[in-house]
């Protein structure tokens, strides 16, 4: 016996965009003529620009939106953070390596 359970009313696609730190995150729901767009950014970044890019490629009657800064220890250099490195050898087992944190990275906004 099979059992489909649908949801029509959620129909759309979703699609994710790697970039090296961060990312960009799309779901539409086509039925509702509703697409959200989720920009994770471990820098800073201007959001202003990124709702501008939204607009003229989506051209949406009404945006709802959020900015949330999130993250913001990662480049202080007195926090723990170390680098994994994680490298193949001809050996069976994989070498790892741990290494602290080197030094802190200015940023300017």
């Amino acid at each position: 016996m099979r059992l489909w359970v649908g949801f029509p009313d959620k129909a759309g696609l979703s699609g994710w965009v790697p970039l090296i730190e961060s990312s960009v995150v799309i779901h539409t729901l086509s039925p509702k003529n509703f697409i959200s767009i989720d920009v994770y950014c471990c820098r800073s970044f201007d959001p202003e620009k990124a709702k501008d890019m939204c607009r003229e490629f989506f051209a949406p009657k009404s945006i709802d939106e959020q900015f949330i800064e999130r993250g913001m220890d990662y480049y202080k250099s007195d926090t723990n953070y170390h680098t994994l490195i994680i490298e193949r050898s001809h050996s069976q087992t994989p070498e790892v390596t741990i290494s602290p944190k080197k030094t802190s990275v200015a940023l300017s906004k």
